[in-house]
């Protein structure tokens, strides 16, 4: 069987953008900076920081997939797989609100800009 010339000529799908590899460091950076030293008082609290949600909105975080007309981050189902590693090291409860609002993606812009 022959190859398609179109199939071996794509970029590997290890090998990140800059963009994404931005995006990836970025999300490290904020769960090593500001998640991971909240998370005693958070768990303690059974709440979460409400500056740590501002933070993600911020930082491209909500609603990764959801366009950018509709009040999402316009990024990719890569981007939002790149954000949970980091997100879920020491803590599962960040990662997890950024992924809630899901749903048709009308419903999710009108989520996201309440």
């Amino acid at each position: 069987m022959t190859r398609s010339p179109e199939l071996t000529a794509a970029a590997p799908l290890t090998k990140l953008s800059e963009e994404e590899s931005l995006f990836r460091d970025t999300v490290q950076d904020f769960a090593e900076r500001d998640v991971k030293p909240r998370v005693a008082a958070m768990e303690q609290a059974s709440a979460l920081d409400p500056a740590l949600i501002a933070k993600c909105f911020e930082i491209g975080l909500m609603g990764i997939e959801i366009p950018g007309e509709l009040g999402g981050a316009a990024g990719s189902l890569l981007g939002h797989d790149l954000s949970r590693s980091p997100l879920t090291t020491g803590t599962a409860a960040v990662a997890p609100t950024t992924t809630a609002p899901r749903g048709s993606s009308a419903m999710n812009g009108e989520r996201l800009r309440s």
